[in-house]
């Protein structure tokens, strides 16, 4: 099973460094699209698991030393046997909050 969560950061000077942290690990910190407004980064994981299940993804966005970065999380919930299927795909988009939301793949 694999899942796509996309991270839409706008504003920010300079402009934010964006990261995806699963359980505290950085997985990707690298920029898939940029604007004069916004910056996006799409963490695809091509072999999640049922062990994944509970995880804490977290996107987070930095641009200076100065002031803490912002975060927003999703939990993983994977329910039903599509998880078990090959080449199922799920798509999630994530804003900017204080508070994990669980996410539900079926």
């Amino acid at each position: 099973m694999s899942i796509k969560v996309r991270c839409e950061v706008t504003g920010g000077s300079p402009k934010p460094k964006i990261s995806w942290l699963k359980n505290n690990k950085t997985l990707d910190d690298s920029i898939d699209e940029s604007s004069q407004d916004s910056s996006v980064n799409v963490l695809e994981i091509c072999d999640l698991k049922r062990e994944d299940m509970g995880s804490l993804l977290a996107c987070q966005a930095e641009n200076t030393n100065l002031a803490d970065p912002l975060t927003t999380a999703v939990i993983l919930d994977i329910y039903g046997e599509h998880c078990c299927y090959p080449g199922f795909k799920a798509t999630s988009k994530v804003s900017i909050s204080s508070q994990p939301r669980r996410h539900f793949f079926v």
